[in-house]
């Protein structure tokens, strides 16, 4: 026989079950009974149990059962939902992008054969919009169905999805760069698909095993002008040779004599000699942080070898200082003896060389003789008897200071000068070169 029910807002009473509607689809009923739980009859049932008008509704099983009372049990029974797509929506636009649609559906099924479809799967009709993401809720204790259907959440999104373009300046080049991020198939990110494409760098970065986020890079034309600025650098400079100047030292020595008696006899001698020592004045070198100047430039393909400045190259150099001094004089005797006279004398010369090294310094190319004669010394000696003898010596001397040191480079380095003291080459990204110029300043 079958049961009346109430399709009217109020609450089930004992042997009347109430119809209720949950959905926007007639289709879907609640049906709720409430049973006396003192009746000896009574038993609890288990949660999918059939409802008892079988034949009415053959699908609704318990899903609910809670006292009301102390005497009365309320149960509900449901049927699984049906044209859930129809209502069971709601939607965004992926990056406010109107023709990007994207769709939240939930989905009430059973708990016990629920199993998640794959995703990347196409929504039906669809070439463009995918599954991208499904969760089992957390089960609504207030809410009856619960208890046996699972409220499963679908996210369909459009992809590709919109290009959203970001501009941004690198702090440390000044380089502006347009960004642009698409999300796409997790399928596309490929390394057939990454790299320059098209004038744009790209990359993937992974969101999840359905979907990555395209990242295109291009830079922003025209670059910017080298970027200068000033710091400190660590420099060692040699020392730069200002002169060489001789100082010379003289010396004679000599004497005359005279005897008389048998043999009448007059003796002279004279020596002179000169020697030389070289003084040396240079300006120390300098070690130590001097003022820098650091200069990057941006070109849009590797450059060129006139782009890339030949560092300055200091290069001192060593030479030596030659003194030679030669001396000469001597000594001798005259005599008479009657009507005999006799003549000796014995010259001596002096040859001497000594090697001063230079170096290294800063210098222009230094090739010089400069010579130096010393004083010319004369004795004479003179005896007379029954007559005059004499003798005359003499003594002279030259000395020669030689400077040989091949120029460096460069020849001077001036107080206030800028020399290049190192570069650089490296590749930034997005097809960019930078040449790295270090410049600094003689102290």
């Amino acid at each position: 026989m079958a049961k009346d029910f109430q399709t009217f807002a109020g609450q089930a009473t004992p042997g009347i079950p109430l119809i209720s509607y949950p959905t926007p689809l007639k289709a879907d009923i609640f049906i709720t009974e409430i049973v006396d739980a003192q009746q000896p009859s009574y038993q609890a049932l288990d949660y999918g149990a059939a409802y008892t008008d079988a034949v009415t509704f053959p699908s609704h099983i318990l899903v609910w059962q809670h006292p009301q009372n102390y005497q009365y049990i309320e149960r509900i029974y449901a049927a699984p939902r049906s044209n859930q797509d129809t209502y069971n929506f709601s939607e965004e636009f992926s990056g406010e992008d109107t023709t990007k649609p994207v769709f939240h559906r939930t989905y009430y099924t059973p708990r016990a054969s629920y199993t998640p479809i794959a995703g990347g799967t196409l929504f039906p009709g669809s070439t463009t919009i995918y599954m991208v993401e499904e969760k089992l809720l957390p089960q609504d204790t207030g809410n009856p169905i619960e208890n046996v259907y699972g409220r499963v959440q679908r996210t369909y999104e459009t992809l590709p999805g919109p290009s959203l373009t970001e501009y941004v300046v690198d702090e440390q080049t000044q380089i502006k760069i347009a960004i642009k991020k698409t999300r796409v198939l997790a399928s596309t990110a490929t390394a057939a698909n990454s790299g320059l494409v098209s004038g744009w760098y790209v990359e993937f970065k992974p969101v999840s095993a359905i979907i990555a986020v395209k990242i295109e890079s291009q830079v922003v034309t025209p670059l910017p002008d080298p970027l200068v600025y000033y710091g400190t650098r660590p420099i060692s400079l040699p020392s730069t040779l200002l002169s060489i100047t001789p100082v010379w030292q003289d010396a004679t020595s000599g004497g005359d004599g005279d005897g008389n008696g048998a043999t009448i006899h007059a003796t002279a001698s004279a020596y002179s000699h000169t020697t030389g020592e070289a003084i040396i004045t240079h300006k120390a070198g300098f070690n130590g942080a001097a003022l820098a100047r650091f200069t990057k430039s941006f070109f849009a393909s590797p450059p060129a070898s006139t782009d890339v400045p030949t560092p300055t190259q200091i290069l001192p150099s060593s030479g030596s200082i030659v003194f030679t001094s030669e001396g000469g004089g001597g000594e001798g005797t005259v005599a008479v003896n009657g009507s005999s006279t006799s003549k000796s004398n014995s010259g001596q010369d002096t040859i001497s060389t000594s090697v001063k090294y230079l170096g290294p310094y800063i210098t222009p190319s230094i090739n010089t003789t400069t010579t130096h004669n010393g004083p010319n010394v004369v004795y004479t000696g003179a005896a007379t008897g029954e007559t005059t003898v004499t003798i005359t010596m003499t003594g002279s001397s030259t000395a020669k200071m030689t400077v040989n040191i091949p120029a460096s480079t460069p020849t001077a380095l001036n107080s206030g000068d800028w020399i290049l003291d190192e570069v650089k080459v490296d590749q930034w990204r997005l097809g960019i070169w930078v040449v790295y110029k270090i410049e600094v300043q003689i102290p």
